[in-house]
């Protein structure tokens, strides 16, 4: 399987906005503070995303596809999610 890693499109965002939350909030931290990480995590969801445009694995052969998908500057990993179809196939060392 051949993967192509490349900056995310705008029609990316949406995908990579929902599974940052819903699998983030699958924490334990999210859940002993939820209701109010919903209210201070998706503003600074988007802070992160506008400081640090993400990137996406995809599938060669299907270009609109995401495997996997990250988000991080210098430094700094603020986010890494791989769909669990393709964990341990090495998307996350793209």
């Amino acid at each position: 399987m051949t993967f192509v890693v490349e900056p995310a499109t705008d029609g990316d965002l949406n995908f990579i906005r929902s599974t940052w939350i819903r699998t983030y909030s699958d924490s334990l931290w999210a859940r002993v503070v939820a209701p109010s990480f919903l209210v201070g995590h998706i503003g600074l969801r988007d802070d992160l995303l506008d400081r640090a445009p993400p990137i996406v694995a995809r599938l060669e052969i299907e270009p609109t596809s995401i495997c996997g998908w990250a988000c991080f500057e210098r430094g700094t990993i603020h986010y890494v999610f791989v769909r669990p179809r393709w964990r341990r196939e090495g998307v996350d060392q793209l």
